[in-house]
């Protein structure tokens, strides 16, 4: 599959896989974050990966959370934080901030697994349902992780991915 995308983005053939993987990451760029201006571009740009995501997914979703999903900005690597146990805050989806940059190959991945349909549909619906307190609240790494890598399938099967050959 990966031969066959990097034929359709007009690798040379017969290269190996690693030249190849290390060609598209260079060639899909770094999104800057040194300033003020540019991370507000890329919380922005954040936000629209995940409304994109959303929108793909309706033939998929029937039943999604109900708790709003906030970008939130921050210093660290990208995670997600369920809403507070009263619903007074919003889900969040953290994306770091690294002076180095965010590259951009990785983002699509990155929100479907940590936001739309990753860890907010998993987690943020745990919460909602009237489940025994085990399945809402207990972090279970092996269930969360698998669906969240499951997720960025799904995102896959949906099309998230078909505008990005990245």
């Amino acid at each position: 599959e990966m031969r066959t995308a990097f034929a359709r983005m007009g690798y040379p053939e017969g290269l190996p896989l690693g030249e190849l993987v290390d060609r598209a990451v260079r060639e899909a760029g770094v999104m800057p974050l040194a300033s003020s201006d540019d991370r507000d571009a890329a919380r922005q740009e954040w936000q629209a990966l995940v409304g994109d995501a959303e929108g793909r997914l309706d033939a998929a979703f029937g039943l999604r959370p109900s708790a709003r999903l906030v970008v939130v900005t921050g210093l660290g690597g990208e995670y997600y934080a369920p809403s507070s146990s009263d619903g007074s805050q919003p889900c969040r989806f953290h994306v770091g901030q690294s002076p180095d940059g965010q590259p951009r190959y990785m983002m699509r991945t990155i929100a479907s697994h940590e936001a739309v349909p990753g860890h907010h549909y998993q987690i943020g619906l745990a919460q909602e349902l009237d489940l025994p307190d085990f399945r809402g609240d207990l972090n279970l790494t092996a269930f969360n992780e698998g669906w969240a890598v499951y997720a960025e399938t799904l995102a896959w099967e949906a099309g998230y991915y078909e505008d990005d050959p990245y």
